[in-house]
């Protein structure tokens, strides 16, 4: 479900100025009309404001209504008194100005200039608040306009939708990934995301071992008719593979989480003798979030990429280098969503890992959706809880096979304006002490997780390029 957002837009005026009405008018009919596109609610202040009391009603009324984000318009040149109260704006705010409709004679708003007035204000007069806002200008029919529109709604959205949400993780950390672990009242004040850590992965295999036959036949059928059988997954565990499914998806509704973090393997496979990642597949699929190996940071980034995209997003490890073609795989077990594979669609297999040899012959416990990703734009991104850091970069999917299990070649790497080769990607990757997972959903939307770490006050990792000789840890370096 796409987060609903409230846009308030306030106008500054001056006695003298000219123009200045009309061109909060048509601004305000462009910026409503922008705003329906992207399914936000513009509430517009219809009080003027000239002085300090102006600004201080306008203040409460939009925090009363809770707004998300705020336009400050200077329709004309604004007085500095007036810009004061909005220090105490609960919204993330914008300072927007138009431009002149007159190059010469008397000057019409002087409205760039009273941009600068609230900047400012704001920078100065309240140096020890560091109160950020982000700049907009010209009419909202401008592509300039809309450029910077488009990142910030995704961003702010992004935000909103970590604030509502509730991740409930199930079962412990997987052994030997330590570096999974978080600090969920650290998460709690940074990003507002409330952290269940009190489920059992019995919980979840005494919930699917009591559901009634009479719905695993009808969800086997969706199954079957969402994917093609390997014919290396047996009958039974079809059936527990629809059982995990359908008892993931009605503890999620009962305990009103937004993403589960699932500890997937390998007590989950003793219990239910099934493998999660089909079911992964299918929620994420489904519109619940799930993320591998109760990794939280990965959950946190999923959501932010749905938010952001509205599309399923999945986690991957980097597992092969191509030096020829420069060209990277990224894989994991079977756990991507329908959506992102390629025309061939899902193959419902066995795992490549968990399982063991009969006779010679691998049998791998099922059922994983395994994938080729489909070519397109990906943004490939990782957001650290711990280390307060966002690493977003974009590559282009390749029509190259991977591996078994959800996997893709990606390759025409892009981060901040530069073209980064394979080297500065292996490079970064340690220097900035990534965690093994990363978030990949489709679409360019590097800027958007650039913004949505300004907002929240995360550092973002700069592209560094390859050397040869051992740098320090970049975390300490910025």
């Amino acid at each position: 479900m796409i987060v609903q957002l409230k846009i308030g837009l306030a106008g500054f005026f001056h006695a003298n100025a000219r123009q200045d009405e009309a061109a909060f008018q048509q601004a305000a009919l462009e910026l409503e009309a922008l705003a329906m596109q992207h399914q936000a609610e513009l509430l517009v202040q219809t009080r003027k404001i000239y002085t300090a009391e102006d600004a201080e009603a306008v203040v409460n009324h939009l925090n009363r209504e809770q707004v998300d984000f705020t336009f400050l318009l200077s329709a004309s040149v604004a007085n500095g008194d007036a810009v004061k109260p909005f220090a105490e704006l609960s919204s993330k705010m914008a300072l927007w100005a138009l431009p002149e409709s007159d190059q010469a004679g008397f000057l019409p708003m002087n409205s760039f200039c009273g941009t600068m007035v609230m900047s400012g204000i704001l920078g100065t007069f309240f140096q020890d608040r560091q109160i950020p806002f982000k700049w907009f200008y010209d009419y909202p029919s401008s592509a300039l306009f809309q450029e910077r529109f488009e990142v910030t709604v995704g961003a702010i959205r992004a935000i909103r939708s970590l604030q509502q949400s509730r991740i409930g993780c199930i079962g412990p950390l997987v052994t030997g990934f330590d570096h999974l672990a978080v600090d969920e009242a650290q998460i709690r004040s940074r990003f507002g995301t409330t952290i269940s850590r009190v489920h059992a992965l019995e919980e979840i295999a005494d919930l699917a071992a009591k559901l009634p036959a009479s719905r695993i036949e009808p969800e086997i059928s969706k199954i079957m008719s969402e994917g093609h059988p390997s014919g290396h997954v047996s009958k039974d565990s079809f059936g527990q593979f629809a059982r995990l499914n359908l008892a993931l998806n009605d503890f999620a509704l009962e305990h009103g989480y937004d993403a589960l973090a699932i500890s997937c393997w390998t007590r989950l496979q003793k219990l239910m003798g099934v493998v999660a990642c089909g079911s992964i597949s299918r929620l994420n699929e489904a519109g619940l979030i799930a993320a591998c190996e109760a990794d939280v940071d990965g959950a946190i980034g999923m959501l932010v990429d749905r938010a952001i995209s509205g599309n399923p997003a999945t986690l991957v490890d980097l597992v092969s280098l191509n030096w020829a073609d420069q060209s990277l795989n990224i894989w994991h077990c079977g756990p991507a969503p329908r959506s992102m594979a390629d025309f061939k669609g899902i193959i419902w297999d066995q795992h490549f890992d968990i399982g063991e040899y009969l006779d010679g012959r691998w049998c791998g416990q099922g059922a994983v959706a395994s994938l080729q990703f489909k070519p397109g734009v990906i943004t490939l991104s990782r957001i650290s809880t711990k280390l307060q850091q966002v690493f977003a970069l974009t590559a282009t999917m390749s029509h190259k096979t991977g591996y078994q299990g959800s996997s893709g070649w990606v390759q025409d790497f892009a981060m901040q304006g530069n073209h980064p080769s394979l080297q500065d990607v292996m490079s970064m990757v340690y220097n900035f002490r990534l965690d093994h997972h990363m978030t990949v959903g489709y679409g360019n939307h590097e800027a958007t997780y650039l913004e949505l770490a300004n907002w929240l006050g995360l550092s973002v990792c700069p592209f560094t390029p390859y050397v040869p000789y051992l740098e320090p840890d970049k975390r300490h370096s910025r």
